[in-house]
């Protein structure tokens, strides 16, 4: 295992990469996606609107999230 996130907070839910190999993440508790970039930073990517539970990437880029 890798660490790649370090004192970001503890609401860190649904892991995953893109197909540009970044790796994508939730806070649950504000409802932002984010990305960690090739150069190690946090971007905001959008937020969901909700208390997401997880997300993915379809095939056309559009973002698609579970909300609890």
């Amino acid at each position: 295992a890798e660490v790649f996130l370090e004192d970001i907070g503890n609401d860190i839910c649904a892991p995953f990469f893109n197909k540009f190999n970044e790796l994508n993440f939730l806070f649950q508790d504000s409802g932002e996606l984010c990305k960690l970039d090739h150069a190690n930073q946090v971007q905001n990517v959008c937020t969901t609107g909700g208390q997401p539970r997880g997300a993915m990437f379809d095939a056309a880029g559009n973002v698609l999230s579970c909300l609890s």
